[in-house]
């Protein structure tokens, strides 16, 4: 994938020097500007014709579901990724069986960084946000 930028400097505004940036992104075959990609689109889940957002994120992701950091018998799940639907906290992992593959827009992994500045503390494991159509 072949990226390029440039800076214009476009005049002054007020006395404030005004920058615009421009940006754009190569050709490239979409499933490698998907690859190791922190999104799942309907449209690929209805192309493996899976039969659940958890059999979706096996076979499309599967280092979503890695438990990261360490285990601790007072918090087994504090290095699992927790599953937000429509911004509301769902469950573990396992609760993706629940959400209907029919009624997905996009599910969307996000590491223990982003999912902290999101969500808040407890998310070693990261966030696995899940957007439906409404």
């Amino acid at each position: 994938m072949k990226t390029a930028g440039r800076v214009v400097v476009s005049g002054l505004v007020a006395g404030m020097l005004a920058i615009s940036a421009v940006g754009c992104m190569g050709q490239g075959q979409a499933s490698e500007r998907r690859s190791g990609s922190s999104v799942i689109t309907a449209e690929e889940m209805q192309a493996l014709s899976v039969s659940s957002v958890t059999e979706a994120v096996q076979r499309l992701r599967p280092n979503w579901l890695a438990t990261r950091g360490t285990l601790s018998i007072q918090n087994p799940n504090a290095g699992r990724p927790i599953v937000f639907v429509d911004g509301i906290r769902f469950g573990t992992a396992e609760s993706l069986q629940r959400v209907r593959v029919a009624d997905v827009e996009f599910v969307r992994y996000l590491n223990a960084r982003d999912a902290t500045t999101r969500y808040g503390t407890g998310h070693a494991g990261g966030v696995i946000a899940v957007t439906t159509k409404r």
